[in-house]
């Protein structure tokens, strides 16, 4: 048995190109050589495969039947290495993959429904599961099932991952249409004047950026309903003296739905920063790196038409 290790696989190119020319003028042109450095590379295919490969007839070279036999396998190994080092394709209209999103219920509400319109016309056959994100970098680490994180201020990934912004919004106060505190400025005061409604992701949130705002003006606000839904939030807004901080983009989205009427934040809060995460090990993947795109151009889209 011959070992692969003293194979040159330079030296099987240059055999399928003398193969197909039965010529070694022309073989030389083709593969860039001098005519007398590919009669060498000829002497040395013979000895490795202990047979004549090409014999003079006349003015013509004939190929043996070892020579014939070697032929389309040849062609073929060269086509296997060759696509060793070419990505796999990835067509959206005929794959059948399943993509797995992580993210919180606000964007499962706010980005999922664009993105999955964008799947129906250009990737019929794909199907979707969106996953709950839990805040830990750990966590998340582990995760390597999931094609990608979407994921605002608030939630860490892991140093390792690939982040790509998609945008910004603004955190505002939604109230029912006629609550009190719609009525004319909408103050500080008014503010920590009524009680609070929290959307609860498990450890640190937005939610304590604003008390930390709030405490610099020596205030506090009073949470008395944490929900784990961004729209049950919402809705417990809407039929009750509650207030609810959110981001502005969904809010739009559901305020004649729940009859609520939307305040900007009577205290200063930095943009909420909307980011793509995805493990190191589906950078190179192109059915990823479609799914990425097409996830980073639909909520980009929503986030610039607030």
């Amino acid at each position: 048995m011959i070992d692969l290790r003293t194979v040159d696989l330079n030296l099987l190119i240059a055999l399928n190109v003398l193969l197909e020319e039965q010529h070694v003028s022309r073989a030389a042109q083709r593969i860039n050589l001098t005519q007398s450095a590919t009669s060498r590379l000829l002497g040395r295919a013979r000895d490795l495969f202990d047979d004549s490969l090409l014999v003079r007839s006349g003015s013509a070279m004939m190929l043996t039947e070892r020579a014939r036999s070697l032929q389309p396998q040849l062609r073929e190994t060269i086509e296997q290495v060759q696509s060793l080092f070419e990505a796999p394709a990835f067509d959206p209209a005929t794959t059948e993959r399943r993509f797995r999103i992580l993210g919180t219920s606000y964007v499962a509400q706010t980005f999922i429904p664009a993105v999955v319109r964008r799947l129906a016309d250009h990737a019929p056959g794909c199907s979707l599961a969106i996953e709950n994100i839990l805040p830990t970098r750990s966590w998340l680490h582990e995760q390597t099932h999931v094609d990608l994180a979407v994921f605002g201020t608030g939630i860490e990934v892991p140093e390792t991952f690939h982040v790509r912004r998609v945008g910004s919004d603004n955190m505002i106060c939604v109230m029912r249409r006629d609550h009190p505190a719609a009525r004319g400025k909408f103050t500080l005061k008014k503010y920590v004047a009524f009680d609070h409604c929290l959307l609860s992701m498990g450890g640190e949130s937005f939610t304590t950026t604003i008390d930390r705002a709030l405490d610099e003006h020596g205030l506090t606000r009073r949470a008395v309903l944490k929900l784990p839904q961004v729209m049950a939030c919402m809705e417990v807004a809407g039929c009750t003296d509650l207030f609810f901080t959110v981001a502005s983009r969904l809010a739009e989205n559901f305020l004649d739905l729940f009859d609520l009427t939307m305040r900007p934040l009577p205290v200063d809060f930095p943009e909420l920063i909307y980011r793509l995460g995805w493990h190191p090990i589906h950078q190179n993947n192109p059915a990823h790196q479609w799914l990425r795109q097409a996830c980073a151009e639909e909520i980009a889209g929503l986030l610039e038409r607030r």
